[in-house]
């Protein structure tokens, strides 16, 4: 969409920041390709050193550095670009000569974490202060859970009658727990910072596919992973950093790999860490002693059912036989032998056949009854 210029402020007289207010100017530095401006006579000069802040929604504020002299009363036209689209042009003019506060180190300074970074502030020379002015200084993590930054001294204070250029000095800190290594000294901040740190995954990930230093099994499984999880993690922060237009686009295929991969990561080591394994072992064991519990009641069940007496037994042998279809007329009773502890009378041994018996048996293939 084209950028809209909703406001312009001019700069003192002799040159200084130029405040742009608009929607549309993109969503970072990134997007602000230049800034024009157009004295009475159409010459146009760039506004150097810009400076982006998103304000609210789709409003953002623009700052830039403006050399040019100025009068009360000249009118300076200017224009955005953003993403290649070019802005109308919106008009600002000098009304007073206005303080404004100098040596302020323009667009975005990098400090190492734990590190401090040291500025001045001071105020526009040639004017003389009527009344104290005092500068009020605050800072803000966008991380604040897990680092913070601080500001001393927090205000400034500079009396009536001042008129010099000399600034007061600042000094910021940072915080941070140094675990980043040598990559967060390799260009902090920039595209080539990730653009190291992902050729060092990578190398490392070839490596550990060649090398395989660890023996084969869950250590290597856990190792491998992790160098792969590791290196499409540094890829996708790439594309981020490179190319964070395209990166939004997808962001919900990014998301999902990058959960997903992390995800299967962490789970495979935990399955293989001591506890798990342990809480796992004890989880199959109590299965596997239901089973044979389960086991044991059917057997016993089993045995419930088969008959008691001795001529329960007897009708069941010949129940079965009868099942199994075989011929009655080819059994043969055989004498106990004299070698068993014990023995039975003669007319208990030998069942009787029953008129039941001879209508459920099978003789040479015909079903009974038969005749005895």
């Amino acid at each position: 969409m084209q950028p809209n210029i909703t406001a312009a402020y001019t700069p003192n007289f002799n040159g200084g920041t130029v405040t742009i207010i608009g929607t549309n100017f993109g969503e970072s530095l990134s997007d602000v390709e230049n800034i024009y401006i157009y004295d009475a006579n159409g010459c146009k000069t760039e506004c150097t050193d810009p400076e982006f802040q998103l304000i609210a929604g789709v409003t953002s504020k623009i700052l830039c550095q403006y050399a040019e002299v100025g009068s009360s009363g000249d009118i300076l036209e200017v224009t955005v670009t953003i993403s290649g689209q070019v802005s109308e042009r919106a008009q600002m003019m000098y009304d007073f000569d206005k303080g404004e506060m100098t040596i302020v180190p323009t667009g975005i300074q990098s400090v190492l974490e734990t590190e401090t970074f040291n500025y001045s502030i001071g105020l526009y020379e040639g004017m003389t202060l009527t009344a104290s002015a005092i500068i009020n200084i605050e800072v803000f993590s966008s991380k604040p859970n897990l680092y913070n930054c601080t500001v001393t001294p927090n205000t400034l204070t500079f009396a009536a009658g001042h008129t010099e250029s000399i600034g007061q000095p600042v000094q910021f800190q940072a915080t941070g727990n140094d675990i980043d290594g040598i990559i967060v000294l390799v260009f902090p901040g920039t595209i080539d910072q990730v653009a190291i740190a992902f050729l060092f995954h990578l190398l490392y990930l070839m490596n550990l596919l060649i090398q395989k230093p660890h023996n084969q099994g869950p250590t290597r499984n856990a190792s491998m992973q992790n160098a792969i999880t590791l290196t499409i993690t540094m890829y996708i922060g790439l594309l981020f950093k490179a190319s964070p237009k395209t990166a939004e686009k997808y962001y919900i295929i990014l998301d999902t790999i990058l959960i997903s991969t992390n995800g299967l990561c962490t789970l495979y080591t935990l399955y293989h860490v001591v506890p798990i394994r342990i809480c796992i072992a004890v989880i199959k064991a109590r299965k596997e002693k239901k089973k044979r519990q389960q086991e044991e009641r059917e057997k016993k069940r089993r045995r419930s059912l088969l008959p008691s007496t001795e001529q329960d037994r007897a009708h069941h042998v010949v129940q079965t036989f009868d099942k199994k279809k075989v011929n009655m007329a080819q059994i043969v009773p055989k004498p106990f032998s004299e070698n068993l502890d014990f023995a039975l009378p003669s007319e208990e041994v030998i069942h009787e056949i029953t008129d039941e018996d001879r209508h459920n048996s099978h003789i040479n293939g015909v079903k009974g009854p038969h005749e005895s």
